[in-house]
């Protein structure tokens, strides 16, 4: 009794500690969420102060508010965007497998690695730069965002239904977005038994492209409702 004990049991592990099992591990740990705030902000004012100046020094036709919007775009593609895919990916293969976790005494739930072939990491370089380039685009020009907010005060009525269309506006294109994904994922993997190694490599790699679908959405909303406050602050 004694050794079994030693060896340890999976279920008694998680219920005297279960709160290892309902959360999912960050995808960044603290030191590093104090220096990209201690660092990014000041860099970013610092940047776009400087900007600001070289464009009245050089007469750029473009106002303080378009060349904060660009940055902000610019911050939304480079980092916002690659971290949502890494943060959501945990979060995704977390809610879907941490009953499995529990069962099996797990207390990593975080997405398992697995090695990728040179073409599965150009794809996935390829998925984060064309999603960069889009964010750039819709969310760097202020017209857009100023057509954006005209559609949504067409069909809104007052500020408190402008913000509630702004969500389902963001629920559409992510249902548009994430349905052929979510169809194409479940196509491939009827193809393969339960059992089957494969499976759970194509599973862990779909993963991946769901929460890239649903970071890129999320960081599209981000950016309009950063470039809309800059629209009304500066």
């Amino acid at each position: 009794m004694s050794s079994c004990t030693h060896l340890g049991d999976p279920l008694n592990e998680y219920n005297t500690r279960p709160y290892l099992r309902d959360r999912p591990p960050p995808a960044l740990s603290a030191p590093w969420v104090f220096l990209v705030v201690v660092l990014a902000v000041p860099l970013g004012l610092g940047v776009w102060i400087g900007l600001t100046l070289l464009s009245d020094y050089w007469n750029w036709a473009t106002s303080a508010g378009q060349i904060f919007a660009w940055e902000m775009a610019f911050f939304l593609a480079v980092l916002i965007w690659p971290l949502s895919v890494r943060s959501i990916s945990r979060q995704f293969w977390h809610q879907k497998h941490r009953f499995a976790a529990v069962t099996l005494g797990n207390r990593n739930e975080s997405t398992p690695r697995i090695r990728l072939t040179i073409g599965q990491r150009l794809v996935r370089l390829v998925v984060l730069l064309l999603g960069g380039v889009l964010l750039l685009l819709l969310v760097g020009p202020q017209e857009i965002t100023v057509g954006m907010l005209q559609g949504l005060k067409f069909v809104s009525f007052g500020s408190a239904s402008l913000w509630s269309a702004l969500k389902i506006a963001g629920y559409l294109v992510m249902a548009i977005l994430l349905v052929p994904v979510l169809l194409i994922s479940d196509r491939m993997l009827r193809k393969l038994p339960a059992g089957n190694p494969r499976r759970h490599q194509l599973e862990i790699r779909l993963n991946w492209y769901t929460a890239a679908t649903a970071g890129w959405v999320v960081s599209l909303l981000l950016g309009f409702i950063f470039s809309w406050l800059i629209l009304s602050t500066l």
